[in-house]
């Protein structure tokens, strides 16, 4: 099992972790990033400046669903996605223009869907935890 718990000092209205993203190959090419926990996106994405910085190799273009069913085309990455002691070594991603969204990074379901996520807000703070692999049902109801 690997996981990753990460909290905020205050109730927040959207998740946002630091990561490291780089290269699989390149250990060396590490960037820290902010990284958005999104239910909503099926694919991890990372923004087109971070693609630069790391000078990644694109794999190839897709087409790409946004909200309001606008399609466009994305092109698609490797990178390695760590966060503390988790580590995704090679996981796909599509680049997407992020700047100014104060995050370099979306974690979609791709990945969110590999484990266990929880959020909570206990005591007015916010804390994700999230696993790999799934090890339980967690059952807030009880039933």
């Amino acid at each position: 099992m690997t996981a990753y718990t990460s909290g905020a000092d205050r109730i927040v209205d959207s998740v946002v972790t630091l990561c490291n993203v780089s290269s699989p190959d390149r250990k060396m090419d590490v960037s820290e990033c902010r990284a958005l926990w999104d239910t909503g996106a099926v694919i991890t994405c990372i923004s087109e400046s971070l693609v630069k910085k790391l000078g990644l190799s694109c794999l190839g273009v897709v087409e790409t669903l946004a909200a309001g069913d606008r399609r466009f085309p994305a092109e698609m990455f490797l990178v390695r996605l760590s966060m503390g002691e988790f580590t995704l070594p090679v996981l796909r991603v599509l680049a997407l223009p992020m700047e100014n969204a104060g995050h370099d990074v979306i974690i979609g379901m791709d990945v969110i869907s590999r484990g266990d996520l929880a959020i909570t807000n206990h005591d007015g703070k916010t804390v994700l935890s999230f696993r790999i692999p799934s090890m339980e049902t967690i059952d807030f109801a009880g039933r």
